[in-house]
């Protein structure tokens, strides 16, 4: 599986659809109502403290958003997890870090959970299968202190589901040829 991570800047620049995307994803705009009952995001607060002893304060989101063609066809339901740092002055100037994992059926769990977020699982130092149930810590290297961040599952991965199964391939594939 590749793992693809972007680290964007708030103020870049990007297509209207895309930020309102992200704001939804982050729970700061409303989309009147097209949102299917079981896609309604999920948002809770929490907080952990860095190995420096620095405490963060964060809001976790974590929900779907519809992946629409220009007609408004629905394509598929991209399946999100948003940390957002809770005490920003200046969410203008804030970075947010998009993580998006590959395919085929590996989600943006090991990101998040493994890596970035500010929860992890915790692997044995040999990195051998750790046992069952696993226990998962605050994440004292997390990067959440520079970044907001947002965990994208691409379609037919972790829970983002094409709207028709047999196209979900033809989905990654386009998103491909356009970028050519």
């Amino acid at each position: 599986a590749k793992t693809i991570v972007s680290v964007t800047p708030a103020k870049v620049e990007l297509p209207k659809g895309v930020m309102r995307a992200i704001k939804k994803m982050a729970g700061c705009e409303e989309d009147g109502g097209d949102e299917k009952k079981e896609d309604m995001p999920i948002v809770t607060k929490h907080s952990f403290t860095l190995a420096g002893g620095e405490k963060i304060d964060y809001t976790a989101t974590a929900g779907r958003v519809a992946l629409k063609e220009e007609n408004g066809t629905e394509k598929a339901r991209i399946f999100f997890t948003a940390y957002i740092r809770d005490d920003v002055e200046c969410v203008d100037d804030r970075p947010i870090t998009f993580c998006f994992n590959g395919g085929p059926g590996s989600s943006s769990v090991w990101l998040h959970m493994g890596a970035f977020g500010p929860r992890r699982v915790v692997i044995p130092d040999d990195a051998t299968q750790a046992e069952v149930p696993y226990r998962v810590v605050d994440n004292v290297y997390s990067i959440l202190d520079v970044s907001d961040l947002v965990f994208i599952d691409p379609v037919s991965t972790g829970f983002s589901r094409a709207v028709k199964e047999d196209e979900a391939g033809e989905i990654g594939r386009a998103s491909c040829r356009e970028r050519v």
